[in-house]
């Protein structure tokens, strides 16, 4: 935290300097006006202004692109101050804060080339595979079995997301999806939730409806129960055993989709 040595206010971004005090300032309009006039001055101010966007922009990136985005602006900052940096006028003091604040922004950008690294979020998944469910079992009876699941989660309290790609609802769960990925914050719901889909699954195999013929063991198989996690370079959740570490791309990237190879 620091705080303004003309209008008093808090801040937590980058300070601002002044040769005339070595005194913090939030921003260039409180800086004292004789200041400005200095060797540097200009390109120093703009540099506070740079690394105050950047520090900004990390907390937004949520994939590959929008990293390898945010290296490429800063890239062109530290290309413009680099004949700074490596310069020899010294004894100024602009200057001089310019090489400090250099060495933080690059730092920064080692920041946000790690930052995808930090993205811990992961969630305990029932994955009910619906395409595969029709290839194998009559639509009809498929139909029933979604029904009979969404009469039993009514009768329970279980906050979920769907982050299956193929679904504008993250509430919904649909046998025209591909395949549901619903989502919970912990196994105990997790498990409630596997143990609805299961028992209604025995049901059906166990009925004597004639649409049951071919309801087999492997159909138990089409819905299982991983921790998944986003990937960040397809954005699909997938299991994390099914995750693995791409030096190119610095990142834990799936296996499952040939966009991330």
């Amino acid at each position: 935290m620091h705080q303004c040595n003309q209008c008093n206010r808090e801040f937590t971004e980058e300070p601002l300097y002044s040769i005339t005090d070595d005194l913090t300032y939030c921003s260039d309009e409180c800086i004292p006006e004789e200041a400005t006039d200095e060797p540097y001055s200009f390109e120093y101010f703009n540099l506070v202004s740079s690394y105050r966007h950047f520090a900004k922009e990390k907390k937004k990136v949520e994939n590959l692109t929008d990293r390898e985005d945010l290296e490429n602006e800063m890239d062109l900052v530290i290309e413009e101050y680099k004949s700074i940096y490596f310069g020899d006028s010294e004894g100024l003091y602009y200057r001089a804060r310019i090489l400090s604040l250099y060495e933080k922004f690059l730092q920064l950008y080692e920041d946000v080339h790690n930052c995808l690294l930090e993205n811990n979020e992961v969630y305990y998944a029932v994955i009910i595979c619906w395409d595969e469910l029709h290839g194998s079992i009559d639509n009809e009876l498929t139909n029933f079995i979604y029904e009979d699941i969404l009469d039993e989660l009514s009768n329970e309290s279980l906050y979920y997301r769907n982050l299956t790609w193929d679904t504008t609802k993250e509430d919904e769960i649909s046998p025209s999806h591909y395949k549901d990925i619903i989502c919970f914050k912990s196994i105990e719901d997790q498990t409630r939730f596997s143990n609805i889909v299961e028992a209604v699954f025995v049901k059906h195999q166990n009925g004597d409806n004639t649409l049951n013929k071919g309801f087999d063991e492997a159909v138990l198989e089409m819905f299982y129960c991983p921790t998944v996690k986003k990937c960040p370079v397809c954005g699909y959740w997938e299991d994390v055993d099914d995750f693995s570490f791409d030096e190119e791309f610095n990142l834990s990237i799936c296996n499952q989709n040939s966009a991330c190879r």
